[in-house]
């Protein structure tokens, strides 16, 4: 870890940014629990006060240290790009393209598999693959039962995350993006265009009845 800065701060330092990057370094190390806002300070060289004037307090700055950035226009023409036949593959191949090439992502999902009483952050990964990444595609290629198919994805999408950020398994960790699009893409198919089972009260052997919408 780099030493907190020490001094007058150098002429035109962009104060509400190296708070940003503290906090970043210091979560990412630390985790939510451990962190103070003084800790914050002391790393980015600036008073206390100045944290909740630029954040408004911890969770909020957590909040806008670890999540990463969505490209509008990108994420907009590659579901309208997506067909049916496909999308299982390349909706994983997208996702984990996206969590490659964001460091604060991969980290993200870590503090909240460690810490999952972090609301701030649930909050916001459940935004992030629930309202981004899956219901558009739902919406736009599932033929029924939509809210069930989103969380049966974003099932998959959080667990295959998890597992490589977290659990740090090696054989599909040493795999391409497009070879593990390929072995988890036709589960994800199945959930987003397959046909769903009926399913009943002890599991589906008797009293049969219908997914919900």
């Amino acid at each position: 870890m780099n030493a907190p800065r020490r001094g007058p701060r150098p002429a035109g330092s962009d104060t509400r940014a190296d708070i940003l990057g503290a906090a970043l370094e210091l979560f990412s190390t630390h985790g939510y629990d451990a962190v103070s806002v003084r800790m914050i300070a002391r790393q980015a060289g600036v008073d206390p006060a100045l944290v909740n004037y630029y954040y408004g307090g911890k969770s909020a700055l957590f909040v806008a240290a670890m999540r990463p950035t969505v490209d509008d226009e990108l994420l907009a023409a590659f579901i309208n790009g997506l067909q049916p036949e496909t999308c299982g593959e390349e909706l994983i191949a997208f996702v984990l393209g996206f969590w490659s090439r964001h460091d604060t992502a991969v980290r993200m999902t870590g503090t909240f598999v460690a810490a999952p009483s972090q609301q701030e952050e649930q909050e916001y990964l459940r935004h992030l693959i629930v309202e981004r990444f899956l219901r558009p595609v739902v919406e736009k290629l599932s033929p029924d039962h939509h809210e069930v198919r989103t969380e049966l994805a974003a099932v998959l999408l959080m667990g295959m995350m998890a597992g490589t950020s977290v659990l740090g398994l090696p054989r599909l960790d040493g795999l391409s993006v497009r070879d593990r699009a390929r072995l988890l893409g036709p589960a994800c198919q199945g959930f987003l265009v397959g046909e769903l089972p009926t399913i009943g009260d002890d599991g589906g052997t008797s009293t049969e009845r219908e997914l919900p919408s």
